[in-house]
C-alpha cells in the first residue's frame, strides 16, 4: 500500500484513506462501522452501566457521592444560584463572582497579602487608611459642599482637617462636628500654625 492509499500527509492537509472516510460517514449516520449486527460484551456493558450510574442518575448515586455535591453545589458556591451576587467580607462591595469572599482591593489586604510582615502598621496609619475614615472624610466634605472654609475655593485638592486635633482627641476622630473641609494650600498653613503654636 502506498502512502496515498493508507492515508498520509501530503503538504499542508492530511490526506484521508477511503477507509477512514467511510467510516466518518457511518459514525455521522449512527451506524456502527463494524455492521448493524455488533454487539458490545457483556463486560463492557456493565462498565457504561456504571459509569452512568454514577456521573448522570441521581437515584442510583452512592451517599458519600451525593453528599459531597450537594456541599459543593449550595448557596454561593452553586453557579445556578439565583440568590444574588454575594458581597465582599470586608467593604460589602457586590463581586463579580460567585465564587469570592473579598474584592479585589481586599484580597490582597492585610494578613492576605504577600508583604505581610505580621501587623507592624502603626495604629494611626491604620485608622487614616480605614473604611471608616475615609467614609468620615467624604462626609465633612459633602457636609461643607466641597469648599475650602478658609479660602472659599469649591473643588479641587480638598482635605478633611480635625478641628481637635487626631493625636490628642482620639474620642472625637470620627465626629462629623469635628471635621472641617480645608484644600491643601490652606491646611499646610493651619498644620504650620499650631506647630509653631507648640
Amino acid at each position: 500500500m502506498s502512502r496515498e492509499q493508507k492515508g498520509g500527509k501530503i503538504g499542508r492537509h492530511w490526506k484521508l484513506s477511503e477507509e477512514t472516510k467511510r467510516r466518518q460517514i457511518l459514525a455521522k449516520k449512527g451506524i456502527s462501522p463494524r455492521g448493524k449486527g455488533y454487539k458490545l460484551t457483556e463486560e463492557t456493558k456493565r462498565r457504561i452501566g456504571l459509569a452512568n450510574s454514577i456521573a448522570l442518575k441521581g437515584k442510583s448515586m452512592l451517599p458519600h457521592v451525593k453528599e459531597i455535591l450537594r456541599k459543593a453545589n449550595t448557596g454561593v458556591n452553586n453557579y445556578r444560584w439565583k440568590g444574588g451576587l454575594p458581597h465582599c467580607k470586608d467593604c460589602e462591595k457586590k463581586l463579580s463572582a460567585y465564587t469570592c469572599i473579598f474584592c479585589r482591593n481586599c484580597a490582597k489586604k492585610g494578613n492576605r497579602s504577600e508583604r505581610w510582615k505580621g501587623g507592624i502598621t502603626p495604629a494611626n496609619m491604620q485608622i487614616r487608611r480605614s473604611h471608616a475614615y475615609k467614609k468620615w472624610a467624604r462626609a465633612v466634605k459633602e457636609r461643607d459642599d466641597y469648599r475650602c472654609f478658609d479660602c472659599g475655593i469649591r473643588g479641587g485638592y480638598l482635605e478633611a482637617d480635625h478641628i481637635y486635633s487626631f493625636a490628642k482627641y482620639p474620642r472625637l476622630r470620627m465626629l462629623l462636628e469635628n471635621g472641617i473641609t480645608r484644600c491643601k494650600k490652606c491646611h499646610l498653613q493651619i498644620t504650620q500654625l499650631r506647630k509653631k503654636r507648640l
